[in-house]
This record gives structure tokens, C-alpha cells and sequence, in this order.
């Protein structure tokens, strides 16, 4: 999703303390701002700001030389520091990775996100207030921590929403999985083609996406090789998985905790990112190195997400009655059959997934055939 730049924008980083955040120019970018220059230090930070002193002249500079309006911060900033350095610089939107990363998200229409964006605005403002009663900056009518007392029912307010939406979130993914033969999570990092790559494979369209992917997963049920398969494009991953975005993506991580197979789509990048975050979920991991216009790769993709299944082979042996027939046809329908042979009887070699067998076996014992397993 592209936003037409509506201001200017500053990026403030530090070398070696946390990796960056990827494309996080694109981030600011796509919430319409213009990033305009990323300003970068490598000595130790400041306890009061957890930024050098040196950076934050530059940064206050560049404020009011340029008419910056937005400062993004790629690392995590603590409530009290944003107070501290909100108070430093020149009236700007102020935002570390946390709240960039929530306000894209938001805007893309993940409510989880939305309240937690929220919930982090009024920890500073609390934090804001605080200090300024306890140092006699105002005196409210009701005793100095009426204000306080207000942000805090809002706190109480927002920790229930965000357990309801998350609640919410997790429950779309277990109803939109139920009864799917197998699960399937399509990832990657910031700007990978995920939604592309889950459109390709479903035929599905893939609505309010950004530079994350889609806001919040998208599932849609296909049939590949002899399986009825859920597939999810799930928001992007950002390396290592930090707690405060599991947090704000939890139908994401939902989606790839049951996932049987998780399909990272991007370049080289998803490496790295399979070595930091996907290892911690059980499932087979396929990378997908492919353009979404690319009819043969989406090919070769199924192909390789069929042999990924568990498949039992068997041969059903039935009599050439109408009710029989019936099964044969349903066996066709649900690409099953491997071969057929017909003679006095129908002899057929099936492949299908193990938890479809007992419920075979009864149809097959139903309609007077007899069913082996090919060893």
C-alpha cells in the first residue's frame, strides 16, 4: 500500500546495539511521510534518552531547519526516555520502532495493533504527567493524581480490549483451519511478496496489505496433490521475533504454531530469518524463491508442498455395484487415485493422507470391497 507523502520524516539510529529494523524507510514511508535522511551513531547511548547527547543536538537541528514532522527511532525507546526527549526537541510525532511498526499495522487494519499503539501513547503521556505533578507543574482539583487516576482507568480499559481482539484473532485462525487435512503459513520479511505468493497459490485476492504484508492473516482452503489444505499469508517477520511484536500479530503467530509447513518467500534474507525465528515453530520450512507471475514456480511450489505431506498408500479392491462406483468417483474427486485397473472387480491404488484411512476403510467395508496397505 502506497501513501503519498504528506510531510517529512527523520530516521535516528545506533550501530551495533540492536539489528535494524528491516526496511524500515518503508515503514515511514508508507504511513506518507517523506524520509528524508537517516542520521546514525555509533558511540553509547544516554540513559535519559538512549540516544547520545551529540545525536540529539543533530536531531533537534534537522527538526527545525527542515520541517521535519515525523521522527522515527529504529530501536526501542522506554516511556520515560520519549518524555525526555519529546521535551528536548522541537513539537514533532514521535515514534520508536514499536509504535512505527504499530501505527503500519494499524492503518492496515490489525486491531491488536491499533490498541497497542494506544496503550503505548498513554504509558508516555502518564509517564508526561507524572513527572510534571510530582515536580508542581499542575495541582489538579482533586488532589494532584486526578489526571493520573483517569490515564490509569484508560490503561485498565485498553489491557481488556487488547485481550479481547487477541482473543479474536487467534479464534479466526483455529475456525478458519478447522477440518483442513493439513496447514500451510506463507511468510517472509518486510516487502517479501507473501500476499502475492498466497494469491498464486489460491487464487484468492489479498486485501489492506503494506509493507508487512497483510495486516492480519489471510486464509483460504486449496487442494493440493491428494489434501485439503488451509493456507495463511501471515504479516511479515521481523528477525529474532521480538516479544512486543508477537504480541501485536498474535493470529501471526497463531497461524505459524499450527502450521504443518511454513513457506518463507523473498531471497537469500529468509536465511536468516528461518535461522532466528521460524526454528522455534514445529513445522517443515520451504523457502520460495519465486515471482508471483511466474506460473511454474507456483507449480513447483505444490509439487514440493505435496511431497512435504504424509501420505499412506492402499490398494481397494471393490465389486462393479452402483454403490461402489459412487466411491470410485469420490476417490477421483478428492485426488486420491493413483491408478485404476478394471476387470471383474475395480482394483485401486489410492494415496491419501493417514487420518483420511479409517474413515475410507469403513466406506470401502461399506460397499463390500476389501482395502490393503501397499508396502
Amino acid at each position: 500500500m502506497t501513501v503519498p507523502p504528506s510531510g517529512r520524516a527523520l530516521i535516528a539510529t545506533r550501530d551495533g546495539v540492536e539489528p535494524s529494523t528491516p526496511a524500515f524507510e518503508e515503514h515511514v514511508a508508507g504511513l506518507g511521510y517523506e524520509p528524508v535522511d537517516v542520521l546514525c551513531q555509533n558511540r553509547a547511548e544516554h540513559n535519559r534518552y538512549n540516544l547520545g547527547p551529540g545525536l540529539v543536538d543533530r536531531i533537534a537541528d534537522r527538526i527545525a531547519t527542515d520541517d521535519i514532522e515525523y521522527l522515527a527511532v529504529d530501536h526501542r525507546v522506554h516511556p520515560g526516555q520519549l518524555v525526555d526527549l519529546a521535551e528536548r526537541l522541537p513539537p514533532v510525532r514521535l515514534r520508536d520502532r514499536r509504535g512505527v511498526v504499530r501505527e503500519v499495522l494499524a492503518d492496515g487494519g490489525n486491531p491488536v495493533a491499533t490498541v497497542l499503539g494506544e496503550r503505548q501513547r498513554r504509558r508516555v503521556e502518564r509517564r508526561s504527567v507524572a513527572r510534571s505533578q510530582r515536580d508542581g507543574a499542575t495541582n489538579a482539583p482533586g488532589g494532584t493524581d486526578g489526571r493520573l487516576d483517569a490515564l490509569d482507568a484508560e490503561l485498565d480499559r485498553l489491557d481488556e480490549r487488547w485481550e479481547d481482539r487477541t482473543a479474536t484473532q487467534r479464534r479466526r485462525i483455529e475456525d478458519a483451519n478447522t477440518g483442513a487435512d493439513r496447514y500451510v503459513a506463507v511468510t517472509g520479511l518486510p516487502t517479501a511478496p507473501i500476499a502475492e505468493c498466497w494469491r498464486a497459490l489460491t487464487g484468492e485476492n489479498a486485501e489492506a496489505t503494506t509493507v508487512l504484508g497483510p495486516a492480519t492473516p489471510k486464509t483460504a482452503r486449496v487442494r493440493i496433490a491428494s489434501h485439503d489444505v488451509a493456507v495463511t499469508a501471515t504479516t511479515a517477520l521481523l528477525p529474532a521475533l521480538p516479544e512486543w511484536f508477537g504480541t501485536t500479530v498474535p493470529g501471526t503467530i497463531s497461524a505459524l504454531s499450527r502450521a504443518d509447513v511454513i513457506v518463507t518467500v523473498g531471497t537469500g534474507e529468509t536465511d536468516t530469518l528461518a535461522a532466528s525465528t521460524l526454528d522455534r515453530f514445529d513445522a517443515t520450512h520451504l523457502r520460495a524463491d519465486l515471482s508471483s507471475t511466474e506460473v511454474n514456480s507456483v507449480e513447483r511450489l505444490r509439487e514440493r508442498l505435496g511431497s512435504a505431506f504424509p501420505v499412506e498408500r492402499h490398494v481397494l479392491t471393490l465389486p462393479m455395484t452402483d454403490e461402489a462406483m459412487g466411491l470410485v468417483s469420490r476417490c477421483h474427486d478428492d485426488g486420491l487415485v493413483e491408478s485404476v485397473e478394471y476387470g471383474e472387480t475395480v482394483s485401486l491404488t489410492i494415496a491419501a493422507p493417514p487420518e483420511r484411512i479409517p474413515m475410507l476403510t469403513d466406506q470401502v467395508n461399506e460397499a463390500g470391497g476389501t482395502i490393503e496397505r501397499d508396502i
